[in-house]
């Protein structure tokens, strides 16, 4: 109830692999194992094939060694053996992805320690657990010209904002120069003579604070190397983890991950960028757009005056900006509960929350799956080192067909200005053909011929899948699960009677939400351990036809004639309609007729009415819709790959695009629409003297980021000269 952190030491969890010897070859291949000094035990087995519907186990051999590291050594020393037919769950990382789903748990889930010290998930209790959040940043003493390097200029302030307890939070603000110290209830500022001192006294807050999220902005790339550098050149071991452990900076390519045991590191500029569309992501900018808070204004070029003035209020307002930085941090996790759906994920597919926050779908997916494979006795199949060098040469295959992953169906926009369209939805389309045909890696069937006492499913590319009466494959079983519990959570998320009841069952659909829209991507990316292009394709297939079957239908229903649609989602131009009643009138009468042409749980709905649209290209259009609501139907503007805002386009872009598409969709005004477009391009030909039209210049700035040196551009990009002149002029 207080939030306190417990740390488990498990030390009977072991490393393991899967080996399967080809049949004559089973006391080779044990001996030679045994020759493996890393080699701790050698089991027999039996385990289904990570890929096809098997009716029966096949044996294998259960290799556990001493270490987690010597799993992959053993493993690459077996792989070119011919006496061997297959190595798994050789790559699986042992002290998280292997031991949550071996014990079946959850990231940020709830679990219940038993009396032989395993674990019980406890899915049923509601709620997230009272996560302590340590909000921090560094200000460092700016040279007097360029950037601060870590291995020469000193951190001079670290600030650090935290929650507390039913809602309460305290900032703190360490100072690297000697000075009388300030508590209060909720505020404090602490002097030390050096920065050696200031340092020990930052770790010593982790400590005592004992905090679950260390998080920042923009910490990942700068905060945390930096300190690391300047702890290592003060003589300071970090000692941030829990288990006494420093924190492991690793980089790739411009991005940095760091991991600390026990606690998880949340970069907000990262989180803020996935889900926020901003003209720029500078701290100031976001806490004014997101929070309705102003950051305190104080230019690098100001920061070493300020350090080294004699006047006190120049080193307050340091201080007060250096506090002000950490404590909007902390409201972005907060007030804005950024972190909410992350949570929500983890517990979903079984990951660390930090994994989530750092890692990409493909890890979440997997993590998912291999929770279900452990629980049915099913091996996972290792993931190809180089795609490239193993992924099949179409020019070499005898069937092209069985290696191309064909793309989704979208019918061919007729391009123009169209009035009076409704636009039908299919409900979760990839998901429901997964579950309606049993399409998955586990349900897939090899044998040819088919058994004829199997009763099978056959999508149109004529591949066959053994049929749900028979066995529910792994993929459909997690897909009904989270859309059952998707709409459950929505039911609770309309009932609760209060914002964070609200908020935590919205954050929980929307987890649902993203993993449901991406197993299918995982067989038909060659990068995946799962990559079968043949289920991908029959995922397609099955949307193709009944994209098809659909526009058949209701062009032989209705005067209506389909003029465009995306890849779940079809357009259809009605004749004798003319309002949103209408609109949904005759989405009805498809929407029926289709119940009885698909498979469940396949189906069509009412998305919305379309009073006018203007359709570009495939994916590409812009629509005055009205969607139906409690209150009657609401409208709104709906774009796809049109972005009105853009970062590397200046604010007047997007302006003009808005006041344009609103004359041609809302109010039908084509004509005026042309002749404002025109004006504004005359106005901005005409601005030879900023000064002259101040209100204009300014729509004319665009945000841009200098990525890399000068001479590493080998185009000369206008904001790339304008940094350099700006440079030349000091």
């Amino acid at each position: 109830s207080f939030g306190n952190s417990i740390v488990k030491d498990i030390s009977w969890f072991k490393p393991y692999m899967y080996v399967r010897p080809k049949d004559y070859a089973y006391n080779e291949v044990v001996t030679r194992l045994k020759g493996f000094e890393e080699v701790e035990e050698i089991l027999d087995d039996f385990k289904f094939l990570p890929m096809g519907y098997q009716t029966d186990r096949s044996p294998v051999l259960k290799v556990y060694t001493k270490r987690p590291g010597d799993v992959p050594k053993i493993r690459d020393a077996l792989l070119t053996r011919s006496d061997i037919d297959g190595i798994y769950d050789a790559d699986i990382l042992f002290a998280s992805s292997r031991f949550l789903a071996d014990e079946n748990l959850f990231g940020m889930g709830w679990h219940q320690e038993t009396e032989d010290g395993h674990f019980v998930h406890l899915p049923e209790v509601p709620g997230n657990a009272p996560l302590r959040y340590f909000s921090w940043d560094i200000e460092v003493l700016v040279p007097e010209k360029g950037a601060p390097i870590s291995t020469r200029d000193q951190i001079i302030l670290i600030s650090v904002a935290m929650n507390l307890y039913e809602g309460h939070r305290k900032t703190i603000v360490l100072v690297a120069k000697p000075g009388t110290n300030f508590d209060s209830d909720n505020y404090s500022i602490h002097y030390y003579s050096n920065e050696k001192d200031l340092l020990i006294a930052f770790l010593n807050a982790i400590y005592l604070y004992d905090p679950d999220v260390l998080m920042g902005y923009n910490i990942n790339s700068f905060d945390f190397p930096y300190l690391e550098d300047r702890l290592r050149l003060n003589g300071i071991s970090d000692a941030m983890g829990r288990d006494g452990s420093s924190a492991q900076i690793r980089s790739f390519g411009s991005k940095h991950e760091v991991r600390i045991t026990g606690r998880i590191v949340a970069d907000l500029l990262d989180l803020v960028k996935q889900n926020y569309s901003l003209a720029n992501y500078k701290l100031g900018t976001v806490a004014s757009t997101l929070l309705k808070e102003d950051k305190l204004d104080v230019k690098a070029s100001e920061m070493r005056r300020l350090w080294l003035s004699e006047d006190p209020k120049d080193l307050s307002r340091f201080i007060e900006y250096s506090r002000r930085d950490s404590d909007l941090v902390l409201s972005m996790a907060v007030d804005l509960k950024i972190l909410d759906k992350y949570i929500a994920i983890a517990k979903e597919c079984g990951c660390l929350l930090h994994d989530v926050l750092n890692s990409g779908q493909q890890v979440r997916i997997e993590s998912l799956l291999l929770h279900e494979f452990v629980k049915e006795g099913r091996m996972f199949p290792i993931r190809k080192k180089d795609v490239k060098d193993e992924s099949i040469d179409q020019e070499d295959s005898e069937d092209p067909e069985d290696i191309t992953v064909h793309g989704a169906y979208v019918f061919e926009p007729e391009k123009g200005l169209h009035e009076n369209l409704i636009i039908m939805d299919f409900k979760s389309l990839y998901p429901s053909c997964m579950r309606a045909y049993n399409l998955c890696v586990s349900t897939i069937i090899n044998e040819d011929p088919v058994p004829p006492s199997w009763k099978v499913l056959t999508p149109p590319n004529n591949v066959h899948y053994i049929d749900h009466s028979i066995y529910e494959g792994i993929i459909p079983r997690i897909l009904t699960r989270l859309y059952n519990k998707r709409v459950e959570f929505k039911r609770l998320m309309k009932e609760a009677e209060n914002s964070s009841d609200k908020d935590f069952y919205d954050a929980a659909q929307y987890a649902t939400k993203i993993l449901l829209n991406s197993i299918y991507g995982f067989t038909g990316a060659q990068s995946s351990r799962f990559f079968d292009p043949r289920i991908a394709n029959s995922v397609t297939s099955i949307g193709r036809e009944t994209i098809k079957l659909t526009q058949k239908t209701a062009e032989s229903m209705l005067p209506c004639k389909v003029i465009g649609g995306d890849t779940d989602s079809i357009f259809l131009k009605l004749f004798k309609e003319d309002t949103p009643e209408g609109g949904l009138r005759a989405s009805n009468i498809i929407h029926s007729a289709m119940l009885g042409l698909l498979p469940p749980p396949m189906e069509i709905d009412f998305e919305a009415f379309a009073k006018r649209a203007l359709l570009f290209q495939k994916k590409r259009y812009c629509m005055w819709i009205f969607e139906p609501s409690k209150d009657g139907f609401k409208d709104k503007m709906k774009v796809r790959g049109i972005e009105l805002r853009r970062r590397d386009w200046c604010p007047l872009v997007g302006e003009t695009m808005g006041i344009v598409l609103d004359l041609i969709l809302k109010e039908g005004k084509v004509e005026e629409a042309r002749q404002y477009s025109m004006n504004v391009i005359r106005s901005v030909q005409m601005l030879q003297n900023v000064n002259t039209n101040w209100e204009l210049a300014e729509k004319l700035i665009l945000s841009k980021q200098i990525s890399k040196g000068f001479d590493q551009y080998s185009v000369k990009m206008p904001h790339v000269e304008v940094c350099r002149q700006m440079e030349a002029r000091g």
